[in-house]
């Protein structure tokens, strides 16, 4: 005997395809009554499936030769009669196609649709033969059309079959009014073990979250953005193009451009490794959510934990490096910053594939009773690029790097400062008066001592200064007053990047230091020398603004000078020196 793939072919109109479709899922989907099957043997299957239907299981090529295979392929043709199929060619060309095959009393035919009719006989399709009785889904309801049609693929008596089905169906339904008493009182009086079942399963989600969050925050972390910024940022602060003679320029154009980097850096961090995606529900909810999945060991449950800080931790070290690489002073300071960086990101990256793989040793128990969510987790293991031996390994090599960076880091600022310390004591050296200095000298010593920050030693040059010009018959208080005044109560006040104006008379003494330069300081602060009796400072604010300071000899004391009033004012003759800045 033939041996078929399946066991019916349904043909059908296009508007009859709902009837088509409820008819495929109610044949496959019935299963066959236990004692029935017994009684009629190994002939008899649990469930008659599969069947065809060509909106479902047609396979791809020519529409004509493939719907000719599965007819061979199928036991029975069930046509559904309707008027649209009556009219329908492709209907009667496969019922002419299945009885040439000689099976014609295996059609099938079911009416579903056939008004102002004499006969049901009326909407059977042209091929399909009149003598053959068909099965009215109107006259007998969806359950017996569906009954009537598996007793002829079947091959059984429809009463068999229709009483078994009732008898199914009411033990069915008294099994399912049990159950649902059974649920009832369980739900109504949830046990210790109920209760404990429902805290395992939470802390499941909770643990597979935080796994799957660890994965997506490593690929983050590794992305282009990041990976490109910080190749980037090397390039910014190591390039070629700085000269002693122009500092600041340089400085301020690579902070511009390491701010434009370090910000994509820090934006596509932003959603990676995240406190409330590492430890969901809190710190203190999450470890005793861990501690359940391990049975309460304590030393497991803490060393995860432990690793959820210690990402935190150095995530936030991480951006902490970026702000230092935008705020670096210097060349070396930004590249310091710059190690320091790495170091915190390949930490931060460490310590979450070392969470990962505790809470895969986790899961992994799970996993083996068959929970889903553990499953699921544990496939995600080869996304991790290294195993938790390797991660250890190199985790205890970045903390020697990070230790080396610091060692050098502190080698090197020591070195800094007694080249600083030299220095200042050679700036010291030099710039101490002497008998045989001209006052000029002397007054050109101060000013060098003031870009130096070196205020104490300037103010001991300027005592030495008013004595030389009083030693020439000369008063020069009219101008050192001032100075001195400036230089302890204003000088001090001026921020970064701030403009220090001195306008004392005594600038003219100076050969080489003319009225308009600017000095840079060593602390950053810009003096300009003016020639008249005015200081002024500029303080980074909100908006940039300018204030101006003039000594009053009467009142032995500076006023602010509006830079607006008396244009035509001599004595704020400054003002075109002001405008250059």
């Amino acid at each position: 005997m033939k041996e078929y793939t399946y066991f019916a072919f349904i043909s059908y109109a296009h508007k009859d395809e709902k009837h088509a479709a409820w008819l495929q899922k109610s044949l496959e989907n019935y299963r066959i009554p236990v004692k029935l099957r017994k009684t009629h043997g190994s002939d008899i299957p649990k469930r008659v499936r599969p069947v065809f239907r060509d909106k479902t299981d047609l396979r791809p090529g020519n529409l004509e030769k493939s719907l000719a295979s599965e007819l061979d392929d199928s036991r029975y043709l069930i046509v559904i009669c309707s008027p649209a199929s009556k009219q329908s060619a492709w209907v009667n060309q496969e019922i002419g196609h299945f009885r040439q095959t000689g099976r014609a009393d295996n059609v099938i035919p079911l009416i579903v649709d056939c008004p102002q009719i004499t006969t049901v006989t009326d909407c059977y399709p042209d091929g399909l033969d009149k003598s053959v009785l068909g099965i009215s889904l109107k006259e007998f309801g969806k359950t017996r059309t569906l009954l009537h049609v598996l007793s002829r693929i079947l091959d059984i008596r429809f009463d068999s079959l229709y009483e078994r089905h009732k008898k199914a169906r009411n033990r069915k339904s008294v099994l399912i009014a049990l159950l649902s008493l059974i649920m009832l009182f369980a739900l109504s009086f949830p046990t210790k073990e109920y209760i404990e079942i429902e805290q395992q399963q939470k802390a499941l989600i909770n643990a597979v979250s935080s796994a799957r969050h660890i994965v997506s925050s490593l690929e983050n972390s590794q992305s282009p953005i990041i990976e490109d910024g910080i190749k980037n940022l090397h390039n910014t602060w190591t390039a070629e193009g700085n000269s002693e003679n122009n500092v600041i320029y340089p400085l301020e154009r690579r902070r511009v451009n390491s701010k434009l980097l370090t910000g994509g850096i820090r934006k596509e961090l932003a959603e990676s490794f995240t406190v409330d995606e590492l430890l969901p529900g809190g710190e203190e909810a999450f470890r005793e959510q861990i501690s359940l999945l391990n049975s309460r060991n304590d030393s497991s449950t803490q060393s995860v934990i432990n690793s959820a800080k210690s990402i935190i931790q150095h995530k936030n070290k991480t951006l902490d490096e970026l702000s230092a690489i935008d705020e670096s002073k210097s060349l070396e300071e930004a590249g310091r910053h710059l190690g320091y960086l790495e170091t915190e990101l390949n930490m931060t990256r460490l310590y979450g594939m070392d969470l990962f793989w505790q809470l895969h040793q986790t899961l992994k128990p799970y996993d083996e009773d068959g929970h889903p969510e553990a499953r699921q987790a544990l496939s995600l293991a080869k996304s991790v690029p290294f195993d938790r031996k390797t991660v250890l390994d190199k985790l205890k090599e970045a903390l020697k790097q990070k230790a080396r960076l610091i060692n050098n880091a502190e080698t090197a600022l020591q070195a800094v400062n007694q080249r600083l310390t030299d220095g200042y004591n050679r700036i010291r050296a030099k710039c101490r008066p002497s008998p045989n200095d001209d006052p000029e000298l002397v007054w050109g010593k101060m000013i060098r001592l003031l870009t130096m920050g070196l205020q104490p030693e300037a103010l001991e040059n300027l005592a030495y200064y008013e004595k030389m010009m009083i030693r020439k018959g000369e008063n020069p208080s009219e101008y050192t007053t001032p100075t001195r005044m400036f230089i302890k109560n204003y000088l001090h006040k001026t921020h970064e990047g701030g403009v220090v104006i001195m306008g004392f008379e005594g600038n003219r003494h100076h050969s080489v230091l003319k009225v308009g330069d600017i000095i840079t300081a060593i602390n950053g602060q810009k003096i300009m020398l003016a020639d008249d009796y005015i200081a002024a400072r500029k303080r980074i604010t909100g908006q940039p603004e300018l204030t101006i300071l003039r000594y009053e000899a009467q009142i032995k004391a500076f006023e602010e000078l509006s830079v607006t009033s008396s244009p035509g004012n001599p004595r704020v003759g400054m003002l075109d020196l002001v405008e250059k800045l």
